[in-house]
């Protein structure tokens, strides 16, 4: 073997090896779009975030929040990350993101949106309306 073909063989290698470390490192920075729509003063908006897949599935439920409202400093004048309630739209229905099932719910998503890589969560304030005290007597 001469010098060259030594050369040319680690030469391949390394290339080789590249290769598939940049195969890899690509797929895990496939980014997904998050469509986060919300009420803006009556009005409906949307903000697009972008993370990637392996950071999506990372986040647990309150940390996913908390990217959110950091992204979307409306909501955070609104509200804290507590009163904030996720859903995701699945066959027609506005369905609960939870915080038992978030991992799951990601990923059943992300599943479903393969080829688009976009998911739209729909973000409300949720507050627990006040038990009515009874009318005063007076007198």
């Amino acid at each position: 073997m001469t010098s060259f073909d030594s050369s040319a063989f680690v030469f391949l290698h390394v290339l080789r090896r590249f290769r598939k470390d940049f195969t890899k490192f690509y797929f895990e920075m496939v980014l997904v779009q998050i469509k986060v729509v919300y009420s803006y003063y009556s009005t409906e908006r949307v903000t697009p975030i972008f993370v990637s897949e392996e950071e999506l599935l990372d986040l647990n439920y309150d940390a996913f929040k908390w990217e959110i409202v950091k992204e979307i400093p409306y909501l955070g004048k609104i509200t804290d990350t507590t009163t904030l309630r996720l859903t995701v739209l699945d066959h027609s229905y506005q369905v609960d993101i939870l915080p038992a099932y978030f991992q799951h719910q990601i990923k059943g998503v992300l599943e479903r949106t393969y080829s688009t890589k976009a998911i739209e969560f729909k973000a409300v304030v949720f507050d627990s309306p006040g038990v009515a005290s009874p009318p005063r007597k007076k007198g």
